[in-house]
This record gives C-alpha cells, sequence and structure tokens, in this order.
C-alpha cells in the first residue's frame, strides 16, 4: 500500500530480504531496542534519551489496527514517537485515540541535477 503512495521512497530494493534480516539481527542484539510481535503485526522500537522512537510498526490488515495495533502500542512505557504516513488514515485513527499529536512531518519527492 505504502509504495503505491511513494513508490521511490517504499520500493524494494534489490537485495531486501538480505538487507532487511542484516539490520533485524543489527536490532535483536542491540539492548535499547524493544521488539513486540503478535500473531497479526509487530513493533520495533529504539529508545533515544528518553524517548521510545517506533519506526518498524505494522499490522497484517487496516482492520487490526484498533486491536492489535493498540496492543503493540501499549507494549511501551514512557515518551512515544509513532511514524505514520499521512495516507494510512485506519493507523492515524489509533494515534489520535491514543492522544498522540503531530509532532513531524515529512515531505519526499526525487528532485533533478543540483544546480
Amino acid at each position: 500500500n505504502y509504495a503505491r503512495v511513494h513508490p521511490v521512497f517504499w520500493r524494494e530494493a534489490a537485495q531486501a530480504r538480505q538487507q532487511q534480516r542484516a539490520w533485524f539481527q543489527h536490532l535483536l542484539a542491540d539492548r535499547d531496542t524493544r521488539i513486540a510481535r503478535l500473531a497479526e503485526g509487530f513493533l520495533i522500537a529504539t529508545h533515544r534519551g528518553d524517548t521510545w522512537a517506533v519506526d518498524d510498526f505494522c499490522v497484517r490488515t487496516p482492520d487490526d489496527w484498533p486491536t492489535e495495533g493498540e496492543r503493540l502500542a501499549r507494549s511501551l512505557r514512557g515518551h512515544v514517537e509513532l511514524v505514520c504516513a499521512r495516507h494510512d488514515a485506519p493507523k492515524r485513527a489509533l494515534m489520535q485515540r491514543l492522544g498522540l499529536q503531530v509532532s513531524h512531518s515529512w515531505f519526499q519527492k526525487t528532485l533533478g541535477p543540483s544546480l
């Protein structure tokens, strides 16, 4: 779904499986990383100072956000920053229901050559 909205940023790399495996192995070995998994999704958060930075957070279907997504989000304690794409309405609804506020907004596009 994300690749349809932002095809450059979310395109699958040629060696995606090998790169992803190496990245997950790194995260599993990092004591400042928290990984939570349920049957319908997972969350990966890195502890940075007093904040849990959550970048990898997904569920199997959009209908799983209110249940499994919330259980995963509530597995963290303390200040949390969660990444959520603007177009991901079910995930955004969960973030709003949990009382999270937008703190960052990213803009992305492939630009032409520099001056």
